[in-house]
């Protein structure tokens, strides 16, 4: 079971996360050319924002606590990660970063938390993990039907050839040994 002060350092994560999310794939939807990408960038960023609200309401109220340098206290590794994901320009690097990597990753650390909560100490935190959870898992298989659906797209406009799917495939593996270790979500 965690400590107070744990689960505060788990929450505060989680709504760094989420906003650094809202942020990074509200801005992908000005620069996708791709309609279905765009709508899908549109409304997964405002997921990510509610999420991230659901998780600041869940950040310890104690005097000797600062929110939001909790929150803020997230570290370089894994701002560094972010920065990577900013950065990619190809609408398929991006999707794989978030959906074969960012969001199965959040999935996770959201079901290790559940697991560690104490039932009657963290009811509110192990409420919301089940509900964002939900709705984040929703995200990731409509996000994933999407990638699917363009890489099928773009393999078969380049008559077999696999340069695209292997660029997008080499993103996410770049973005995961950001995120091995202390950099993880």
């Amino acid at each position: 079971m965690l400590t107070l002060d744990e689960s505060g350092r788990r929450v505060a994560r989680h709504h760094w996360v989420e906003t650094r999310m809202f942020a990074l794939v509200g801005a992908w939807v000005a620069s996708t050319p791709e309609t279905e990408p765009k709508l899908l960038f549109d409304r997964h960023s405002l997921h990510h924002s509610w999420r991230a609200k659901q998780w600041y309401d869940r950040l310890p109220v104690l005097a000797d606590v600062d929110r939001d340098e909790l929150v803020d206290s997230q570290g370089a590794p894994l701002l560094r990660a972010f920065d990577f994901v900013a950065a990619l320009g190809s609408t398929l690097e991006r999707m794989a970063c978030a959906y074969r990597v960012l969001l199965p990753r959040l999935a996770v650390a959201y079901e290790r938390h559940r697991l560690l909560c104490g039932e009657v100490s963290d009811s509110s935190v192990r409420r919301t993990l089940t509900i964002v959870s939900r709705d984040l898992r929703a995200d990731w298989l409509e996000g994933e039907t999407v990638l699917q659906g363009l890489l099928d797209a773009e393999l078969e406009a380049a008559h077999g050839q696999a340069g695209t799917a292997a660029r997008a495939a080499e993103a996410a593996t770049s973005l995961e040994a950001f995120l091995v270790g202390d950099a993880g979500l």
